[in-house]
């Protein structure tokens, strides 16, 4: 099997993610003379930063949805699917933490950082405990 469970619709999430990127990749970009370009949206640096952040997790949305597609149609194991969708969730963390593609809106004053993001253990620690509260549950209401 090839996905196909949920109609392919994960990739309309990815194709939404890189129609952003390209949004975001000509928002300082100029009209054409002769109309053939309308330009970018020249957003300001601020709205921009929140939208490379949303592209983000929209991207790592249309990743998930992928590996959700793959599972229900038969290509992956749950094995397989819980590492690959660990290794997603890790990355993503990850970039947070560095800094990813973005500036963390370190411009936007009236945002305070209240909390640290999750390390990688934290992360992979919490992940072990819904999987031990789903079995708790399953066992408990017989599911």
């Amino acid at each position: 099997m090839s996905g196909g469970h949920f109609d392919y619709k994960c990739f309309q999430i990815s194709q939404f993610a890189d129609e952003l990127q390209h949004e975001i990749d000509i928002n300082d970009h100029e009209a054409s003379a002769d109309g053939d370009f309308s330009g970018g949206h020249n957003l300001r640096h601020e709205t921009l930063e929140r939208v490379k952040g949303v592209y983000n997790i929209i991207e790592l949305a249309g990743d998930l949805a992928r590996e959700v597609e793959w599972l229900y149609s038969g290509d992956h194991g749950e094995t397989t699917f819980n590492e690959l969708v660990d290794n997603l969730m890790i990355s993503f963390m990850k970039s947070l933490r560095d800094g990813g593609d973005n500036e963390c809106y370190d411009e936007c004053d009236e945002q305070e950082e209240t909390e640290e993001i999750p390390s990688e253990e934290t992360y992979i620690d919490e992940n072990r405990k819904a999987k031990d509260l789903n079995r708790l549950f399953s066992e408990e209401t017989g599911e």
